[in-house]
């Protein structure tokens, strides 16, 4: 009995939901093919590693976003529909602590033709980073901040100069005296 229920059920959903859904995500620049549905993700072993789908809204469809670099949670993601681009990032697990907020590249192909367009979050982002929607197969890559390593190389080579610097001088004090 619940198999003839299920065969229902998904015939009923078939008959009347993807059509309209494919023609909704025409309208919209959406390709099928390269969405995932909700229920597709049920029974996915739920592991470590690159491929993370999200359920956090449920009967959404899900689009592939790429996150690369300094993000807690880089791979790919499956994020509901219409997610915006910082709503996407916190669902990749947000920026890592080294990370350089001022300058998180979003890279999108479509017409065959790559467009890059660049995010400062350094202060908490903009409107445009809260309304900017996500397609699939984006990619978003943060880049790690070298500011630490930057400092800790100079400091020692202050520290060395000064070293030098001071043995010099002592140096020459001896040499009067």
């Amino acid at each position: 009995m619940t198999i003839l229920r299920r065969v229902t059920s998904f015939l009923l959903v078939m008959t009347f939901a993807l059509p309209s859904f494919a023609q909704n995500a025409k309208t919209k620049g959406l390709s099928v093919k390269e969405l995932v549905l909700p229920s597709e993700t049920k029974d996915i072993l739920k592991r470590s590693g690159s491929i993370y789908y999200n359920q956090s809204v449920k009967g959404k469809v899900l689009v592939p976003v790429n996150y690369w670099g300094e993000v807690t949670m880089s791979g790919l993601h499956y994020l509901p529909a219409e997610t915006n681009f910082v709503s996407g990032l916190s669902i990749a697990g947000g920026p890592k602590s080294n990370s350089s907020l001022d300058n998180i590249k979003l890279i999108r192909k479509s017409d065959g033709k790559i467009t890059v367009k660049e995010f400062d979050l350094s202060d908490g982002g903009d409107a445009e980073a809260y309304s900017f929607e996500l397609k699939p197969h984006d990619t978003i890559f943060v880049e790690r901040s070298t500011y630490f390593e930057d400092r800790s190389y100079y400091t020692t080579l202050v520290s060395v100069f000064v070293s030098l610097l001071s043995g010099i001088v002592i140096y020459n004090e001896t040499r009067k005296n």
